[in-house]
């Protein structure tokens, strides 16, 4: 998607409907948290699995209506504040990968159960939880060297959980069909 295409309707809008001046950072900000509110009502009292199934209930076009809002003002504020979207968020996923994975995965920290409930039987069959609640987590190593993560086994790792994930969810609609009644 092209940036200036977004800032040139949006500015296109604005002005006729008589809004420009009100689109400024702070109320950006505020409509980034108004719009993100809205694509959460689409997942209220959802479970986690009935939340995977939500393409298939036909409110997708709704929620993509919330995120296009907010990719929108996102765009807007980023402008408004000069700064580029797209180096800002690989900035924030290289210091979110060095902060998250590289120090605490690769040093194969203790990390809580709820974040990796199946990390042990996923990275190291059959390993044995540090305390309860927790497990220890080995990640792959390269062949590289013992420090070296193996990033392409841990991708896989990931997209087996997801598949796993959908096997799950698709085996839970089997057994109880589509039955909408309870929301």
């Amino acid at each position: 998607m092209n940036k200036d295409l977004i800032l040139n309707e949006f500015s296109r809008v604005s002005q006729a409907m008589g809004w420009d001046s009100l689109h400024s950072p702070k109320n950006l900000a505020s409509a980034v948290s108004i719009e993100a509110a809205k694509l959460l009502e689409n997942f209220q009292w959802l479970t986690d699995i009935e939340s995977e199934l939500v393409c298939e209930d036909g409110d997708i076009n709704k929620i993509a209506g919330d995120i296009a809002d907010l990719f929108i003002y996102l765009n807007v504020l980023s402008h408004k504040l000069g700064l580029e979207p797209w180096d800002i968020v690989k900035d924030k996923m290289l210091l979110n990968r060095t902060k998250y994975i590289e120090q605490i995965v690769a040093k194969d920290q203790i990390v809580s159960k709820d974040i990796v409930q199946r990390a042990a039987e996923v990275y190291s069959p059959g390993a044995q939880p540090a305390s309860p609640g927790m497990v220890r987590v080995e990640v792959p190593r390269s062949q590289a060297g013992n420090e070296a993560v193996d990033w392409e086994a841990v991708a896989r790792k990931i997209a087996n959980s997801r598949q796993e994930l959908e096997a799950q969810s698709n085996r839970l609609k089997e057994r109880h069909g589509k039955d909408d009644s309870h929301r």
